[in-house]
């Protein structure tokens, strides 16, 4: 099996210029979406993307960006502002998502979009788990076993 994964605010971060925050996470969306469908297109048989998709329709836009036999599979990692702004403090890739107000914002919005997300397949809280522990149980939930 081979994967990849396509992480929203590397995208996202790659353009330069524009104050509009809204605008900004929709250029991201169809720039993500667009690599996403192109991993599929050459030949991968996962992608895993991630990155904050509630913003600006970003998951309707990657919705339409998929060939139609696409299984999504929607996976909301959860975790709170101030254990993400402790991780990404000293991060010195990241921009933007360092300053705590952005990260508290961000969360807000969130949480305010609970009722309006996809329907979620796997919810993880992420504040006490490892990257190890989360793809285990994101391989358990979704790929099938062999035995």
């Amino acid at each position: 099996m081979i994967a990849a994964d396509v992480d929203m605010d590397d995208v996202a971060f790659m353009q330069c210029g524009g104050d509009d925050l809204h605008e900004f996470w929709r250029r991201a969306a169809v720039a993500t979406a667009g690599l996403v469908r192109s991993w599929f297109d050459a030949g991968v048989d996962v992608v895993i993307s991630h990155g904050p998709f509630f913003e600006s329709d970003g998951f309707e836009i990657l919705r339409r960006a998929l060939h139609p036999d696409v299984e999504v599979h929607h996976i909301l990692l959860r975790v709170t502002a101030e254990v993400a702004i402790a991780r990404v403090h000293d991060d010195p890739r990241r921009g933007i998502s360092r300053d705590p107000k952005f990260v508290r914002d961000s969360n807000d919005r969130l949480r305010a979009l609970d009722d309006v997300l996809p329907v979620i397949d796997l919810e993880v809280d992420t504040t006490q788990r490892g990257p190890d522990e989360i793809a285990a149980d994101v391989m358990a939930a979704f790929l099938p076993t062999t035995r």
